[in-house]
């Protein structure tokens, strides 16, 4: 009988201390009792638009839910606690939409919710991508083929008007081209040529360097290939030799510009804005509404003669060698990436570009200091037909290895205005 009393009274100590060793169970959230009802809606049409993904996120909803709106656009969503929530929707073919949000990319508002709350019409507006088509011709009526035309969207940052995006498309061999994808709002539409310019003697070293896989010369890749050069220029089509330059003109069905006149002036194919303006300035805006599919944005392209421009560029320490030059026009500091001709110095720090249209320029030069070499830091260069590709491989041997040297050069710049 003593046996079986103290064997219970183990019993209970053990299941004592099991229940004291478990942590204190959290009472259950009651469920809320808000409700909101709401709905999506195409902002071109003003329907209601079925298949949206809403994600509605806040402490009101817990974390996070998704549902999708039904045939009619509608979605419920039940037992709402008091507190706070952000609605988004989503669906292809669509920018994404938010509550509160009244025009594309703009900003959401959240909503507050309170017990017992009853929200009967919170609308999400969506808009419809938009596009811009046309045909780019030459000034003989013929199509260009294989020309890249650009839109830029104009925006508005801190009061001042910009311009963003930079859609691009190519035009195919019927001289036709779509940019698809875009957001509404004003765009200017252009086609795009840069002529660009490089010394025979840096020509030949790259092609050197490429089959021999200098390390010294990597940096120097990048940088040129930076400027619009595509592949080896030494073989390109587009290529011809202009003094002790090596000029690449923009494609035009493959072939190049009109030859030179008698007077030995080149020609070349300048960046043309819609509907034929030669500056951003004088060119005309496409506006593009929800859904909106703008054709017949048509370009005629006409050759003009150019001038050359060269010159010098020095730094502290005398002549800087194979750095970058980018001539922008007046009224294209907006646009990214656009320029009308783009060198490089030779190893006396000498430039020239080659193929310029009259008008008011800029010459732009960013010289950033070059990565050091670093030993653990192999660079690789392959040819690969007409184009070339970098390959850069870093081996460590564990968390000791040293870092990679710093640059001690600084950062070099130069504006010139030129007409």
């Amino acid at each position: 009988m003593r046996t079986r009393v103290l064997v219970v009274a183990a019993l209970v100590l053990i299941v004592a201390a099991a229940h004291a060793q478990q942590p204190p169970q959290r009472p259950e959230r009651p469920p809320g009792t808000g409700l909101l009802v709401g709905r999506t809606i195409d902002a071109g049409t003003g329907r209601p638009l079925p298949g949206a993904v809403v994600t509605i996120n806040g402490s009101s909803v817990g974390a996070s839910l998704r549902l999708m709106s039904d045939k009619e656009g509608r979605f419920v969503v039940r037992e709402l606690r008091k507190g706070t929530l952000t609605m988004t929707a989503a669906k292809p073919g669509y920018l994404d939409g938010a509550f509160g949000r009244r025009r594309p990319g703009g900003l959401l508002q959240s909503i507050d919710v309170e017990d017992g709350a009853r929200i009967g019409d919170a609308t999400i507006v969506l808009w419809r991508h938009g596009a811009i088509a046309g045909t780019v011709v030459d000034e003989a009526g013929e199509p260009v083929v294989g020309v890249p035309v650009r839109a830029f969207r104009r925006t508005f940052a801190a009061g001042r008007r910009g311009f963003g995006g930079g859609n691009m498309a190519m035009t195919d061999d019927r001289g036709m081209y779509r940019l698809a994808n875009l957001t509404p709002g004003d765009y200017l539409v252009a086609v795009v040529s840069t002529t660009v310019a490089i010394p025979l003697d840096l020509a030949e070293d790259m092609r050197q360097a490429s089959i021999s896989n200098a390390p010294n010369w990597t940096a120097t890749y990048r940088e040129v290939m930076s400027i619009g050069v595509v592949g080896n220029v030494t073989s390109n089509p587009n290529s011809v030799q202009v003094g002790t330059q090596l000029l690449q003109t923009p494609g035009r069905g493959g072939a190049v510009p009109p030859p030179p006149d008698e007077n030995g002036r080149l020609f070349v194919y300048p960046s043309t804005f819609y509907p034929g303006a030669t500056s951003a300035a004088t060119a005309q805006l496409v506006a593009v509404a929800s859904g909106e599919e703008r054709p017949s944005v048509d370009f005629q392209l006409k050759p003009v003669a150019t001038v050359r421009v060269s010159g010098n560029v020095t730094g502290a320490g005398g002549p800087v060698a194979n750095v970058v030059l980018h001539l922008v026009a007046e009224g294209s500091e907006q646009l990214p990436d656009f320029d009308t001709a783009a060198t490089a110095a030779d190893k006396n720090g000498a430039f020239m570009f080659a193929a310029v249209p009259s008008g008011q320029y800029t010459i732009r030069i960013v010289q950033l200091p070059r990565p050091l070499p670093s030993p653990n830091t192999t660079a690789t260069v392959v040819q690969m037909g007409g184009g070339m590709m970098f390959s850069t491989m870093t081996s460590t041997s564990g968390p000791n290895d040293p870092l990679p040297p710093v640059p001690t050069e600084p950062a070099l710049w130069a504006t010139v205005p030129v007409t």
